[in-house]
């Protein structure tokens, strides 16, 4: 094994300048310098460099040490994508956050180039007691690949889908793949805390429990378990508002994962021209640049939007923004906004009562699960606590609401055992309830 050299350097990231250079051999021969002029003759008579994700950082700045110690670009080995395939079920054993190896010594080039050598080795005795037939699956599938892991194309999007257009699934899906062939994690953006905890649990009902939320409606208990997933690697899917970003204990778990995409849901929030425009999502470009900057990633995290409708101004703003911000060309994907099983109708009422008469004659007429908006949280409890006395099941929802009754009432309105939730737009509508039948805006809103 004397022809593997297994390496690792440690980079300056805004001049390039390698700072740190680890290297050993399969004989156990060693090398620890900032010369690379050493390094290459420490290479000569090796065959082969391996590394733990030397595709994607390493190589790019040894890259002519390589060529001068006369190895060849074919010869390089990188564990990081051999271990899905030889460890699927546990294929990080030896790995932490962000794809560094695990180390109890001082974090050095020389110790994370042992690691990788003894990792590699692991890998090399379960390849040997895989079979010939699995052998060879891996060879024809994999022969002409640089690297062993399936992938989607990395392109950043802004994609404009009416509410159950199946946004959901279109970053779900690859968030999900990502997760399992290269530990990655995708960050949810959302403003909407129901929402979050929606998606979360209707994923759980499928038996996927890749997903996790942070945020307020959770206790000290589940959001420490859900930052404990986050770290130990489990959760491929982290939902938070844009609110959160400015927390350092967020900051710190992101940089500690392999952050393969950040999804941004409601995204007309970013514009002024949008209905709901929210001064935290301007900071979400800011964010993930010094995110960037502090992981050492080069080529960008790639960024998704999406939004249920808007306008051309809103759709520029969105595109301009991270165009200016971290130099993303957003392409569109524009679905048609028309709506064939919705009808609209604006029913004029004189004063309160007979207002609250037309409300309560729609809801005993159609008997289906319904919302009903309204523009105050007073008005959210007044409204729910007059149709309870009416005979009817409602319960009201709002922003300022206590987390635990927040909750309670959310899962009674999605089980069926509330048919009216009276709520202020922090209900949102991206809550994925199939039957509900009528809503209602029973105050005209602030912004057409």
């Amino acid at each position: 094994m004397r022809s593997i050299a297994f390496i690792d350097t440690e980079v300056e990231p805004n001049s390039r300048r390698i700072l740190d250079i680890g290297s050993v051999k399969g004989d156990g021969s060693s090398f620890h310098s900032t010369s690379v002029a050493d390094f290459i003759k420490f290479l000569h008579g090796s065959k082969y460099v391996c590394g733990h994700n030397i595709f994607n950082h390493d190589l790019k700045y040894i890259h002519h040490a390589i060529h001068a110690a006369e190895i060849s670009d074919l010869n390089a080995i990188d564990t990081l994508f051999l271990s899905p395939l030889l460890f699927p079920t546990k294929p990080y054993h030896a790995l932490l956050k962000d794809d560094k190896l695990q180390t109890d010594d001082t974090n050095n080039p020389l110790n994370d180039s042992i690691k990788a050598k003894d990792l590699f080795f692991d890998e090399v005795s379960a390849f040997q007691q895989t079979s010939n037939t699995l052998k060879q699956i891996f060879y024809y599938l994999l022969k002409d690949k640089k690297e062993f892991y399936a992938a989607v194309a990395n392109k950043s999007l802004l994609s404009v889908f009416p509410t159950g257009g199946g946004k959901s699934i279109t970053f779900q899906v690859p968030a999900l793949m990502s997760g399992i062939n290269s530990r990655g994690l995708t960050v949810v953006i959302s403003p909407l805390q129901s929402l979050m905890k929606d998606q979360v649990d209707n994923l759980e009902k499928l038996g996927i429990t890749d997903a996790v939320t942070i945020n307020g409606l959770l206790d000290p208990i589940e959001r420490a378990k859900s930052f404990e997933r986050v770290e130990d690697g489990s959760a491929s899917i982290l939902y938070i508002s844009p609110e959160s970003l400015r927390s350092r204990t967020i900051e710190r778990l992101l940089l500690g994962r392999n952050v393969v995409r950040f999804v941004i849901d409601e995204a007309h929030c970013f514009s002024s021209w949008g209905q709901d425009f929210r001064v935290d999502y301007l900071y979400i470009g800011d964010f993930i640049k010094s995110l960037q900057k502090k992981k050492n990633i080069e080529d960008g995290i790639p960024v998704s939007c999406f939004t249920a409708t808007a306008k051309q101004k809103v759709i520029e703003d969105i595109r301009d923004y991270f165009k200016e911000k971290l130099s993303l060309d957003l392409e569109v994907y524009s679905s048609s906004a028309s709506r064939t099983n919705l009808r609209y109708n604006v029913i004029e009422k004189e004063g309160e009562e007979e207002k609250y008469n037309t409300v309560r004659n729609l809801i005993e007429e159609k008997n289906c699960p319904t919302i009903i908006y309204v523009s105050r949280t007073k008005r959210a409890y007044s409204l729910a606590q007059r149709l309870t006395e009416d005979g009817y099941q409602a319960k009201p929802y709002h922003g300022q609401m206590e987390k635990k009754e927040k909750t309670e009432n959310q899962d009674a309105f999605i089980r069926g055992k509330l048919q009216i939730m009276v709520a202020t737009s922090a209900f949102g509508m991206g809550v994925d309830k199939k039957d509900v039948g009528m809503v209602i805006h029973y105050d005209i809103s602030d912004s057409l």
